[in-house]
């Protein structure tokens, strides 16, 4: 990626775009990663503890990995989790979906899940697409301690 400088500094604005600048919570984001990329082992194994930190439980993690949507999801993580499954799955995301979402969530905050799924399905594309290899777990730490402190209002 790294041989297509400008196109991967654009890229790269959208990705911190949608990792630390949209209009959601920690855990509506982390939500919104792990059901986008639940069937690409890099990005799975970076954002299911970063889930798992913002109170998502194992259990949970299990289902949407196997694109379930969690039972014991409030409504709003229930509504989320469906968008971001339809959306992700290129067949259209039906009308009921739709009114569903937007009886707990803003039309930005909506479009902040379109952006941050369709950042991750491409991102993971070209993760398989070239064989890109998951970073130490120091990139991870770094990561989880960020969150941990935007998390605890610090």
């Amino acid at each position: 990626i790294a041989h297509a400088p400008e196109g991967l500094q654009r890229y790269q604005a959208l990705g911190h775009y949608a990792r630390y600048d949209t209009d959601l919570s920690e855990a509506q984001k982390e939500l919104v990663i792990c059901a986008t990329v639940r069937n690409v082992s890099y990005g799975w194994e970076h954002h299911a503890p970063l889930a798992r930190q913002c109170g998502v439980t194992d259990a949970q993690l299990a289902a949407l990995k196997e694109g379930r949507i969690p039972p014991d999801f409030a409504p709003a993580d229930q509504a989320l989790c469906r968008f971001v499954f339809e959306f992700s799955s290129f067949k259209g995301v039906p009308q009921e979906t739709a009114d569903e979402l937007l009886r707990h969530f803003n039309e930005r905050q909506i479009v902040d899940m379109a952006l941050i799924s369709a950042f991750y399905l491409s991102a993971g594309a070209l993760i398989i697409g070239l064989d890109v290899q998951l970073e130490g777990p120091e990139a991870l730490r770094r990561e989880q301690e960020w969150q941990r402190r935007k998390l605890h209002g610090a």
